[in-house]
């Protein structure tokens, strides 16, 4: 019986396959970044961004600062080694991301939108990244910063382990998803477990929340819409539906902040009003299905896992939640079912899971919480229970 592949033929098919793969990856390095046919952006100022093993700052000048762990090479400085002491990093950064420690986002200037380390997803050369082996392309390197969009104003991220993803907004107001999907928190249909390069889901946006499996997002009339799993009420609809279509929540809407079961929000009259499950600084551990008032005169608030913090118009900072590792900074580790007072003159926050950082109006860096990895970056691994002042000259937002 005659073979139905003789080696020639197989040397001829393989030949073919390689030359796709080659030009596949070519065409899809060199084609145009998504985004640079829109406006030209303006990035607002996110000065840091913390996790449980490492930090990341801008300074004044627009230099971005990173230490702390950086085994998946997530500080984006071309390596795998810890960083103990601040090393720069690149320069003319606006905005900086990160969640879990093993994955930063940074925004510079002009709105082109960087990654580094794990869990890269949406990324122009990922097939590059996964056929590496069997072609003559050099291995994948994760250690250096990598172009995912331009015109990127702002970015949220979740790179939990079961399902990692992230969203974005464009200068035209743009929604942008890619990673997990499976219960909708992109926004994107149809529902898939995975969406590799960003997908234009939503329109009119202009700010964004995302947590582990859900996503919430302010629409230019103010409207706060949500989408994915609502499994403990953390959508403050009434229900625990899950919504893989965008549903509205509530109006007149100028800042969200979502992380675990439960939701803060902020409206036009600086009432800061929160709902889910868990600490929602009321006095005790309860369930709220719709939105109720927290706090007066706040001009900003963060959520992050199991606690809280507020910034109020005179610039204190109030925190609430848990505190084991003193990452709330009011030199116990006690938690705190109401808000207790922490820091003046502050105009950005920072939180991680075990520790917090804080930006006052003189541009310095202050510190709290575990720092056995380094991750404060005053030098030492010996954890902080009141802010510790860290450095001074951050870009001030």
């Amino acid at each position: 019986m005659k073979k139905i592949f003789k080696n020639k033929d197989v040397k001829l098919w393989t030949g073919i396959f390689l030359l796709i793969l080659i030009g596949w990856n070519i065409s899809n390095v060199i084609r145009p970044l998504l985004g640079s046919d829109l406006p030209s952006a303006i990035v607002p100022i996110v000065p840091v961004a913390t996790s449980s093993s490492n930090t990341l700052v801008i300074m004044e000048d627009g230099s971005l600062l990173g230490w702390g762990l950086n085994d998946r090479g997530q500080l984006g400085d071309g390596t795998r080694e810890p960083r103990r002491e601040p090393i720069k990093i690149m320069e003319d950064v606006a905005a900086v991301f990160t969640h879990a420690g093993t994955n930063s986002m940074i925004i510079t200037s002009d709105g082109t939108l960087w990654t580094a380390g794990l869990r890269i997803e949406g990324l122009r050369n990922l097939f590059v990244r996964s056929v590496w082996f069997f072609t003559p392309l050099s291995p994948p390197n994760y250690d250096n910063l990598t172009k995912i969009m331009n015109n990127v104003i702002t970015l949220s991220m979740n790179t939990s382990h079961d399902s990692p993803h992230a969203v974005a907004v464009t200068s035209d107001g743009g929604l942008w998803g890619w990673g997990f999907n499976r219960e909708g928190q992109l926004g994107a249909s149809p529902y898939s477990d995975s969406i590799r390069r960003p997908r234009r889901t939503l329109d009119d946006i202009v700010a964004i929340s995302a947590e582990d499996k859900h996503t919430m997002a302010i629409k230019g009339d103010g409207s706060l819409w949500a989408f994915g799993s609502n499994w403990l009420g953390q959508f403050g609809d009434g229900n625990r539906n899950h919504r893989q279509e965008p549903t509205k929540i509530m109006e007149d809407v100028i800042s969200v902040s979502t992380a675990g079961s439960r939701t803060f929000a902020i409206t036009s009259d600086a009432t800061l009003w929160g709902w889910g499950w868990g600490g929602l600084g009321l006095g005790s551990i309860t369930e709220e299905d719709y939105p109720v008032r927290i706090m007066n005169d706040v001009i900003a608030a963060t959520a992050h896992r199991s606690q809280n913090f507020a910034i109020t118009s005179d610039r204190i900072l109030w925190a609430w939640g848990s505190n084991q590792y003193g990452q709330l900074g009011d030199g116990t580790t006690e938690d705190h079912e109401i808000p207790v007072r922490v820091l003046e003159d502050v105009v950005f926050i920072a939180p991680a899971l075990r520790h917090t950082m804080a930006v006052t109006s003189d541009g310095v860096l202050w510190a709290w919480g575990d720092n056995r990895f380094g991750q404060l970056g005053d030098g030492t691994t010996e954890s902080r229970y009141y802010p510790v002042r860290i450095m001074e000259g951050l870009r001030v937002p």
